[in-house]
């Protein structure tokens, strides 16, 4: 994507599927990384499940009204 401030490679077919898969590299990374972290993160999960036991706890309360 920085190739783009450097030259103008808006006509090569090779730049356009060279960029388009740098992209969708890129959003697949973003997705997973939060899986990643989940697996190999201890506190990463004891916060999830503390986050996850206040949602609960706080849908029962409003479902009680």
């Amino acid at each position: 994507m920085i190739t783009r401030g450097f030259g103008n490679f808006s006509e090569s077919l090779a730049f356009m599927y060279v960029d388009m898969f740098t992209l969708i590299l890129y959003y697949i990374k973003h997705v997973l990384n939060p899986l990643v972290i989940f697996t190999s993160s201890s506190d990463f999960k004891t916060r999830f499940k503390k986050l996850s036991v206040k949602k609960s706890v706080k849908s029962r309360q409003t479902s009680e009204l």
